[in-house]
């Protein structure tokens, strides 16, 4: 199946302004996602995700992480991560 996912913002360091379509195992979780992603940009997105500060989003629906890795995608899902740039 695919998926179309999207990063915007600073993590570890880094500018990720990325959209791509990634291919994915039917019955994949978002964990297995951002594992396969993160080897793509080098990046650990499940740490910085962890950590709390991205906003990361199915379909327009939040994810609270780390409760919702384990929610199991379907084709055509759009997963979104969004690191705020500033506080206030």
């Amino acid at each position: 199946m695919k998926v179309k996912i999207a990063i915007h913002g600073y993590l570890d360091r880094r500018f990720i302004n990325l959209e791509k379509e990634v291919k994915i195992r039917d019955g994949s979780t978002a964990k297995d996602l951002f594992s396969k992603i993160s080897k793509d940009i080098k990046v650990d997105v499940l740490e910085i995700l962890t950590k709390g500060a991205p906003v990361t989003m199915v379909n327009t629906e939040r994810l609270e992480i780390p409760k919702d890795l384990s929610r199991k995608l379907v084709d055509g899902d759009e997963v979104v991560i969004l690191q705020p740039l500033a506080g206030g």
